[in-house]
């Protein structure tokens, strides 16, 4: 026999149920949204991770995934290494230097620490003929690291180079400046680009670009002119030109290799 509730056991009974329901459909939407399937899930790791924790978090879900691609991709000998943070994750080779072969390993915000780890294993894997070398800009920036340990740094990866491929050709890329930069920031990359020029000047096989020079940066502020860029960092197809033209212009051997 059924039992049978009184009306206000069946109304109950009903919400219990609907709760249920929304309770569950709740927090499917919450481990899709976290799982990055569903808007809102950054306000809701928010409330589980502190905000720095989730940015280093993808910084590190990034990286890991651009080594993974690494790993995966066959690259001919004698190439041009282009390897830094995102100025040179964001560089479409390609189209810069058609028909060279240019062997991207950028990735994005990442420091002279972590670019260390991986720069000789880079160097060995893909027994490149010459390397362009952007870092630094997350140090300056994020890190608020002063311009002389940038400079050590930068040294230390020349010191590498040199042991693992004493014949190839160095052009370290100058810190880009940045859209609206506050004079302080300017100082400081200037600091910056005046060691690593030094430390070019000082080795036969490695040349030096300044990047802090028009058309991308407008005067008098030094600041990056945002019809070359396409955000407050980053490049744009435009300033990527400019930058190209500038490392053919700035080593013969190094072009003869982008242009063959």
């Amino acid at each position: 026999m059924a039992l049978r509730l009184p009306p206000t056991g069946r109304l109950a009974a009903a919400l219990a149920a609907a709760l249920a329901a929304a309770l569950a459909a709740a927090l499917a939407y919450a481990a899709l949204a976290l799982a990055g399937h569903a808007p809102g899930g950054w306000r809701l790791r928010t409330l589980i991770h502190s905000p720095a924790e989730l940015a280093d978090a993808e910084r590190a879900a990034h990286r890991s995934q651009r080594l993974a691609a690494f790993a995966e991709e066959v690259v001919t000998p004698g190439g041009v290494l282009f390897i830094g943070s995102s100025t040179i994750e964001f560089f479409d080779l390609a189209r810069a230097f058609p028909g060279g072969n240019t062997i991207n390993r950028g990735i994005g915000d990442e420091p002279l620490a972590a670019l260390s780890e991986r720069f000789e294993e880079s160097i060995c894997r893909t027994d490149c003929a010459a390397v362009v070398l952007y870092g630094g800009s997350v140090d300056l920036r994020r890190l608020q690291r002063p311009p002389a340990a940038i400079a050590r740094d930068i040294q230390r990866l020349l010191d590498d180079t040199a042991r693992q491929a004493p014949r190839a050709r160095v052009l370290i890329l100058g810190i880009l400046p940045e859209r609206e930069m506050p004079s302080a920031m300017g100082a400081r990359i200037e600091a910056a680009n005046e060691a690593l020029a030094a430390l070019a000047g000082s080795r036969p096989l490695v040349s030096f670009v300044e990047t802090s020079r028009p058309p991308l940066v407008q005067a008098p502020s030094g600041s990056l002119v945002p019809g070359m860029s396409m955000d407050r960092l980053h490049l744009n197809e435009a300033g990527y030109k400019e930058v190209a033209s500038w490392i053919l212009d700035a080593d013969e051997d190094l072009a003869s290799l982008l242009q063959p």
